[in-house]
């Protein structure tokens, strides 16, 4: 599932070209919908485009299919919690991202130990840049990170600290 590289957001506003049944009058002025009720009914729609914008933290993506990346590619990154929905201690806090899971939730071993989650589009996050130092590196910790349980990654991060 392709997210946004800044939050891990799955919803973006985009434009869309569409076809709806109205009612004109002699002039080809709108009336109103051709809908009992007025609701509209769309009969044709042209495939979204961009630009698109992130629902959750505004970054804005002129193609949604190259710009995006692949929810494991968040793995190995680090996240700053900017609002938890059930951890207020944990606002502020900073950590390492373990795993995605299939219900989207972000797995994170935080730099203060908590092994709490975050949750997309309920919890606000920022996913933090790499430094040029950290894209200089060259450290596959991704497949590392994906066959071990979460238990052994904060022992790993204490071995490594």
């Amino acid at each position: 599932m392709l997210v946004c590289h800044k939050c891990g957001g799955q919803e973006f506003s985009a434009n869309q070209t569409c076809t709806c049944d109205i009612i004109v009058d002699s002039k080809n002025e709108f009336l109103r919908n051709n809908t009992e009720d007025d609701s509209v009914y769309i009969s044709w729609a042209d495939a979204p485009y961009g630009p698109y914008c992130c629902t959750n933290c505004g970054v804005e993506y002129n193609d949604i299919e190259k710009d995006l990346v692949e929810q494991d590619d968040l793995v190995g990154r680090r996240v700053r919690c900017i609002h938890m929905h059930d951890a207020i201690e944990l606002e502020g806090a900073e950590g390492t991202i373990a795993h995605v899971d299939d219900a989207g939730q972000i797995h994170v071993v935080w730099d203060n130990g908590s092994k709490l989650f975050l949750v997309q589009d309920l919890d606000k996050y920022e996913i933090l840049d790499l430094s040029e130092e950290e894209e200089e590196e060259e450290y596959d910790v991704p497949i590392l990170l994906k066959n071990i349980s979460f238990d052994d990654l904060s022992k790993i991060r204490e071995f490594l600290n």
